[in-house]
C-alpha cells in the first residue's frame, strides 16, 4: 500500500469491490472483488495510467464498475471495467490494466489530491488540486 498525505479516500468500496493505491512505478493501484476469498495475489494484476502517485480513488454511485482516479501527475481518470468482471461478479484480470482502457481529464497544473462522483446527478465528476482550483467534469462527454 502506497502512503497519501491528502484528506482524501486512501481506500475506495462500494457494495462489490474494494480500490487502493498501490506501490510501483507511475501510479498503480488496484481493484479487488470483495467477494473473493483468500489473500491478494503476491504480484496483483493493477490499474496502470498515472504517471506519478495517486492521491484519490472514488467509486461512481451509478454503476460499481466505474472508478475514477486522482493523481500527482495532475491528471484525473476515469475507467470502467465492465468489461473484466466475471459472471460470477468477480473481477478476471490476466494483465494490468492499461490507460488506454481509462479517460483522462486534464486542466489541473498541480496535483490532483481529491476526487469525488456527483451523489445524484450521473456523469458528474469533481477533482481539486493543488493549482487552487476545483473542476467539475462532464465525463459523459
Amino acid at each position: 500500500i502506497t502512503a497519501s498525505s491528502a484528506d482524501s479516500n486512501i481506500i475506495a468500496g462500494n457494495s462489490r469491490f474494494v480500490a487502493l493505491p498501490w506501490n510501483g512505478g507511475g501510479g498503480p493501484f488496484l481493484v479487488h472483488n470483495l467477494g473473493a476469498v483468500g489473500r491478494f495475489e503476491p504480484i496483483p494484476k493493477t490499474f496502470q495510467g498515472h504517471s506519478a502517485p495517486v492521491q484519490d480513488l472514488d467509486f461512481c454511485p451509478f454503476d460499481d464498475c466505474v472508478i475514477a482516479s486522482a493523481s500527482e501527475d495532475t491528471t484525473v481518470r476515469v475507467w470502467d471495467f465492465s468489461s473484466k468482471v466475471t459472471a460470477d461478479n468477480g473481477i478476471k484480470l490476466d494483465s494490468d490494466v492499461p490507460e488506454s482502457c481509462s479517460t483522462s481529464l486534464t486542466g489541473h497544473s498541480k496535483k490532483v489530491t481529491l476526487v469525488r462522483w456527483h451523489p445524484v446527478a450521473k456523469d458528474v465528476l469533481l477533482s481539486v488540486s493543488y493549482d487552487a482550483t476545483v473542476r467539475l467534469w462532464d465525463v459523459s462527454k
